[in-house]
């Protein structure tokens, strides 16, 4: 006879870190250069693994994606030439001063504007041709309030009725600690690498995140003893049963 209530089956891992934005840059190098993790293939990995997730959650979706000059911007170009590959129709939006590498199309060609080419009939059309709207402008890196281009195009995402999926954190929260300086995007649902960053954990940003989900995209393992040492951590359900 079977039991009434089965036994408890905890999932995912014992030890879940939460970094701040500047622990996880650090970790970001030690992979890369202690570990030999290519830099390429993370930003590879975070972009597919942030198309996998939009096209489970928002199948058949036209995308318009903004695209940042770091490398968040990177794993949003990523993301877009993947969904393309895939024949998802895609829109790229360039957010800063520099064009992405062109390393990163592998040879897809992703219809990419200028944010600040764009007048406001130009706006309106990009908005009236999406469903889903990626917000890949700022990362973990960025202190303080976005600068006043940036914060432009975040209130223009802010405005529209579309979902926002958020590269990573959304745009303009910071990663240390939770703090909220200036505008800042409003996502429905932020695809996380690695680990979710402890400052987006912590309010005022947490509000800005919606349904955060995180994606394993290549890192060497965080232990106790090792790259994981001293770092905030979940309490998860296999933590809780032990």
């Amino acid at each position: 006879m079977s039991p009434l209530h089965p036994p408890l089956r905890p999932f995912a891992r014992r030890l879940v870190v939460a970094p701040t934005g500047s622990e996880s840059r650090e970790l970001d190098r030690i992979a890369i250069e202690e570990q030999g993790v290519p830099q390429p293939v993370l930003m590879e990995n975070a972009g597919r693994s942030a198309a996998a997730v939009a096209a489970r959650l928002f199948p058949d979706a036209s995308v318009l994606g903004f695209i940042g000059a770091g490398n968040n911007g990177g794993d949003a170009l990523v993301m877009l030439r993947t969904l393309a590959a895939w024949g998802r129709p895609v829109q790229g939006v360039l957010v800063g001063e520099h064009a992405p590498p062109a390393a990163l199309f592998h040879g897809w060609s992703v219809s990419l504007v200028r944010a600040d080419e764009l007048d406001e009939d130009d706006w309106r059309a990009l908005f009236q041709r999406a469903d889903l709207v990626v917000d890949g402008i700022l990362g973990t890196g960025v202190r303080g309030a976005p600068r006043p281009a940036q914060a432009a195009v975040i209130e223009r995402i802010g405005a529209c009725t579309l979902p926002v999926l958020a590269i990573d954190v959304p745009s303009g929260i910071d990663a240390d600690d939770g703090g909220v300086p200036g505008a800042a995007v409003q996502a429905d649902v932020t695809v996380t690498f690695g680990a979710p960053k402890l400052g987006a954990l912590l309010h005022p940003a947490r509000a800005h995140l919606g349904r955060l989900i995180c994606t394993e995209i290549g890192f060497p393992p965080w232990t106790d003893e090792g790259t994981g040492a001293g770092l905030a951590r979940l309490i998860t359900p296999l933590w809780a049963q032990e």
